[in-house]
């Protein structure tokens, strides 16, 4: 994993690249992969509200976040209480980085009242 990383640029015709690996297996879900991240200064992508390991290390001077639980039965995809809790753990997160968060999966067609819920307590 260390010589993948490795092979990642810093920089693409110019411009500065940050990068964000989703580990989906959990082997990775340990102290020895959020060192290399951290090393390298690259996110390890939060795959919340899913069957995949959670690795919420901050590795790098952004988050990204990927929220998966949006039900059919819920006019904005979450619960009141569920944004309430989001939006605070995104204010939390957002005082010592840049967060990038998207509403993707779980019931699709809420995925946008969601993402606009979350905005207006952000």
């Amino acid at each position: 994993m260390a010589a993948f990383l490795d092979l990642l640029p810093d920089r693409l015709d110019g411009l500065p690249l940050t990068h964000a690996i989703e580990a989906r297996h959990d082997s990775f879900a340990c102290d020895e992969f959020t060192a290399l991240l951290r090393d390298r200064g690259i996110a390890a992508v939060q795959a919340e509200d899913s069957d995949y390991p959670r690795i919420a290390a901050a590795t790098a001077p952004f988050a990204y976040l990927r929220i998966m639980g949006t039900r059919e039965d819920e006019p904005l995809g979450y619960s009141e209480a569920d944004l309430d809790h989001w939006a605070a753990r995104l204010r939390d997160m957002a005082r010592t980085r840049e967060v990038f968060l998207f509403v993707i999966s779980g019931h699709k067609a809420a995925n946008p009242a969601a993402a606009q819920a979350l905005i207006k307590r952000l």
